[in-house]
């Protein structure tokens, strides 16, 4: 991960799915407050994202951040699944044509994490 400007719109600014997931579970492992302050700055579905994810099992139980610049959109954050399961997760596309297609598309895999249920290990 490189960060130039804190605003995302240096062409050297580089940030992978595996990066920003593997930088929010490290901030959820930092001291409690925090972790909290951190955890109630990001939007959760029902309350701060708009519309998105309304009404599907991600309602309540998804924080994340959103992003658009032209031809990418990006949804990273947590998401408790049915079992109580906390996953990190970061979904960018770029190179998209349709900004509202590549949302509704994180908005399914959001709502899918929601339901993820972890199958016990033999």
């Amino acid at each position: 991960m490189q960060i130039t400007d804190g605003s995302g719109l240096s062409v050297e600014d580089e940030a992978t799915p595996r990066a920003l997931v593997q930088l929010l579970a490290y901030e959820r492992r930092a001291p409690a407050a925090e972790r909290d302050a951190f955890w109630r700055s990001l939007p959760e579905v029902g309350n701060g994202l708009g519309r998105r994810m309304k009404g599907t099992a991600a309602d309540g139980r998804l924080r994340a951040k959103t992003g658009t610049m032209r031809d990418v959109s990006a949804l990273t954050g947590y998401v408790t699944t049915e079992t109580g399961e906390e996953l990190a997760f970061s979904i960018l596309v770029n190179n998209v044509r349709r900004i509202r297609e590549a949302r509704r598309v994180q908005d399914l895999v959001g709502a899918r994490l929601a339901r993820f249920v972890r199958r016990a290990q033999k």
